[in-house]
């Protein structure tokens, strides 16, 4: 059994809006409720990882979980030392170490790191960061079960983060780097699970930006969109009118894509 520790100082987590305070030597994190931290993400195993508090600091480990540890962005492979303010990736659960110094009757207060007292000097291009880690964890979870044919299980795992980042793209905070992995995404779903759904979304990741969908994209939409019936006119049409209005400013090489793109209009109606 693990004793609690009685530090003057101490470390929590920040798991979402909440301070959970490690007040001992061992903790688990998990889905299981026998974990002293439990997350209910399906992508966190039921003993995904163990954090450790000694004399010397903060350490984490992955218990063999299936889709790792990842700690400021690197997967992790050995036990590993936390600093405050470094950032755990479980699944698609972000946790925060913070250094907790205490206060009168007992309570503990987080120490704030320089960017927080100030605030965030770009506060759009973290959350674009977190949501590209995000995404990128998850796809590698996604693309093995694409892989083995399970396309529902794939969109179970991923819809909730797609969906995540077209509502970032919508008050654009989201970079051009992100826009194309998503939508990149959402067309691998439409075509594992026919639903055109994905189609729109993939289109509406670039109409949000007001950005020209790269060639790549459109060329494999036209492959896609044979197969893939029920896709609305209209978004496709509202897309266009967003490029239209700016194809003055557009590059030669954006104005060949919105060429392609007008085809889509075309396939279908078909």
């Amino acid at each position: 059994m693990t004793s609690p520790l009685n530090n003057k100082t101490g470390y929590g987590l920040r798991v979402g809006r909440e301070i959970v305070k490690l007040d001992k030597q061992r903790l688990t994190i998990g889905r299981s409720e026998t974990c002293d931290i439990v997350l209910s993400s399906a992508l966190v195993s039921r003993q995904h990882a163990r954090v450790s508090v000694s004399a010397d600091g903060v350490q984490i480990e992955d218990m063999g979980s299936r889709n790792g540890v990842v700690v400021n962005g690197t997967p992790i492979e050995r036990p590993t030392k936390l600093a405050h303010g470094d950032t755990i990736l479980l699944g698609e659960e972000q946790l925060k170490l913070v250094l907790l110094m205490p206060e009168r009757q007992n309570t503990m207060r987080e120490v704030r790191t320089a960017d927080t007292l100030v605030g965030d000097s770009n506060p759009d291009a973290e959350e674009a960061t977190r949501q590209g880690n995000l995404l990128e964890v998850l796809g590698g979870v996604v693309d093995k079960q694409l892989a083995l044919g399970h396309g529902a299980e794939a969109e179970r795992l991923l819809s909730k983060q797609l969906r995540l980042t077209l509502e970032a793209a919508k008050v654009g905070r989201v970079s051009s780097g992100l826009s194309q992995q998503a939508a990149q995404y959402g067309i691998k779903l439409a075509g594992a699970t026919n639903n055109p759904d994905w189609v729109v979304y993939a289109i509406s990741m670039y109409h949000y930006q007001g950005e020209v969908m790269p060639v790549a994209l459109v060329d494999e939409l036209y492959s896609l969109l044979r197969k893939v019936r029920g896709v609305p006119i209209d978004v496709v049409r509202s897309y266009l009118g967003v490029l239209r209005a700016r194809e003055h400013a557009l590059s030669p090489a954006e104005r060949f894509a919105l060429k392609r793109i007008e085809g889509l209009e075309h396939i279908v109606l078909l």
